[in-house]
């Protein structure tokens, strides 16, 4: 209960407004019958023997806090529907602010941790971040974006429910916002923190309450009891948004290429993709497409059902490509070599996606170990 009341004092309170005009009301009108009537609360109190005027005084404030109550309820309802918005939490531009008299030092990661992206590098607008963290550790993790007005902004892919980063086997993953359209060029610093239970709930609630407001004003300073794990001060990019790099997890010799695709290609809802392997690959060759709005990777097979996935022949590969996310739709296309036990484990879960009739697709972090990234191209949907 004192939990609730702190994580939401204005609930506790309506709720107390109205507790207690009921009380004062139901006070009020059990005293104005003609019974005795009394109640044992460590004193006898005798109800029926009230002046009048007393009566209807309870009644009116009771009546009053009531409807007070009741009209503050409602407004507290109204405007936690707000709408949602879709996207990680928005950074604003940082115009008309001085930037910092000096960067803050990179620093350096704790035990295990890591994150996904170097001192320098370009990144999108709408960038998927990934990295290590220590699997013993049980604190949450949280991204937070500070632009040039010297702002802390949390991250989440759900900001009206506060969600921090996802955590699996020893990875991490969240998207990250990097200002506005017009900040191409700007350095951005970018802060993984650990948090515990209650300062990760401290972030969760000031991020719905953002929300709600359709307001992401910044903090000033990180939560006290966040501590900083690693950072990076990168450079915003002219891209919308990116697929997340750095999915190789194992180095496997032979080079694969895409043929037929560049860069700013249109595809259909479905198309053939091949392109060339070399003899002494080390590994299967398997096609990911991952569409931006969905933030999964989706393996392809030509026919996943009968464990058809990428046909390789004579120095050549093909397979079937799916492209569903409609006309406009960004995608990006990579070839990976995948080693015996990712083979069999892509393999395996095309055949339960096939038996079961939906295809969900895979996080980063869900990835199979034992991928190599050979070749990546970016296209529309027609």
């Amino acid at each position: 209960m004192l939990e609730y009341i702190t994580a939401h004092p204005r609930e506790a309170g309506v709720l107390l407004v109205i507790l207690s005009g009921l009380v004062l009301l139901l006070f009020g009108l059990l005293a104005s019958t003609d019974r005795a009537v009394s109640y044992q609360l460590g004193v006898k109190i005798e109800i029926d023997q009230m002046a009048a005027g007393k009566k209807r005084a309870f009644q009116a404030v009771g009546a009053s806090l009531l409807v007070a109550g009741l009209l503050m309820l409602f407004f507290l309802l109204d405007s936690a529907g707000a709408p949602e918005p879709s996207t990680a939490t928005p950074v604003p531009a940082a115009t008309g602010t001085p930037s910092p008299t000096s960067a803050p030092a990179t620093v350096a990661a704790g035990r295990g941790f890591r994150i996904g992206l170097a001192d320098g590098e370009v990144v999108a607008q709408h960038q998927l971040v990934t990295g290590s963290y220590d699997p013993a550790s049980r604190d949450d993790i949280w991204l937070f974006v500070r632009p040039s007005n010297g702002l802390y902004y949390p991250q989440s892919a759900d900001p009206c429910a506060g969600a921090p980063a996802l955590k699996a086997n020893g990875l991490w993953e969240a998207p990250a916002v990097f200002g506005e359209a017009g900040d191409a060029g700007k350095p951005f610093d970018l802060l993984a923190v650990n948090a515990d239970g209650p300062t990760s709930q401290s972030i969760t609630d000031t991020l719905s309450t953002w929300c709600r407001a359709q307001s992401y004003p910044g903090m000033e300073a990180l939560p006290s009891g966040a501590s900083v794990a690693g950072s990076v001060r990168v450079t915003r990019g002219a891209e919308v948004a990116a697929a997340p790099r750095g999915i190789s997890t194992a180095s496997l010799p032979g080079a694969v290429t895409i043929g037929g695709l560049v860069d700013g290609d249109t595809v259909p809802e479905t198309l053939v993709v091949g392109g060339t392997v070399a003899d002494d690959a080390a590994g299967s060759v398997w096609v990911l497409v991952y569409p931006y709005n969905a933030g999964r990777w989706y393996p392809q097979s030509t026919d996943a059902c009968t464990g058809t996935h990428t046909v390789s022949e004579g120095g050549a590969w093909t397979v079937t490509a799916w492209f569903g996310s409609g006309p406009g739709a960004e995608y990006a296309v990579i070839a990976v070599l995948a080693d015996v036990a990712a083979d069999a484990e892509l393999s395996a879960l095309q055949k339960h996606w096939c038996a079961a009739g939906e295809y969900p697709g895979l996080r980063t972090i869900e990835l199979p170990r034992g991928l190599e990234e050979k070749a990546r191209v970016l296209v529309r949907g027609r």
